[in-house]
């Protein structure tokens, strides 16, 4: 893009039942007939996950860090470093990680399971109101059961 190359790290996928709750806004025999005449699975739907790599002059900005080793079972993630190699780049020539927003899909890869920052010589950035949100003790409190996002002991550190 001018200036600007951008490229497209996979980390992974997940694949979730294809069922009449995943699509709501058309009759679910219509979904299934859609998927099979575009040669798709009538049995789940595969939901990748990218991050983007921005190099731009000297810097080296990645968009999201994907779910890393942090994934389900039944997820095929972790992949994201080993993309950023296939680039020719390593953890450590990122200087800048911009985190759209705080789900587990797009921060997670902020660390590994050992806890030690998977990008050592790049600066985290997330917008004030994000940050905020996901850090405040009442929208913690009130979390669900499930409140993977709430737990950022991953970007705290």
């Amino acid at each position: 893009m001018g200036e600007v190359e951008i490229i497209a790290l996979h980390d992974g996928a997940t694949r979730l039942p294809l069922n009449e709750k995943y699509v709501t806004n058309a009759p679910f025999a219509e979904v299934k007939k859609l998927a099979s005449d575009l040669g798709l699975s009538t049995d789940y739907v595969e939901l990748p996950f990218t991050a983007y790599l921005i190099v731009a002059s000297s810097r080296r900005i990645l968009l999201d860090t994907g779910l890393g080793k942090f994934g389900s079972p039944t997820e095929t993630t972790g992949k994201l470093v080993n993309s950023l190699g296939l680039a020719g780049y390593k953890p450590e020539d990122i200087d800048t990680v911009l985190i759209s927003h705080f789900h587990a899909d797009h921060i997670s890869g902020l660390r590994n399971r050992a806890g030690v920052f998977t990008y050592p010589n790049a600066k985290a950035w997330v917008s004030y109101m994000e940050y905020d949100y996901w850090t405040s003790h009442k929208n913690t409190q009130g979390a669900p059961e499930r409140k993977a996002a709430f737990d950022l002991e991953l970007i705290r550190k």
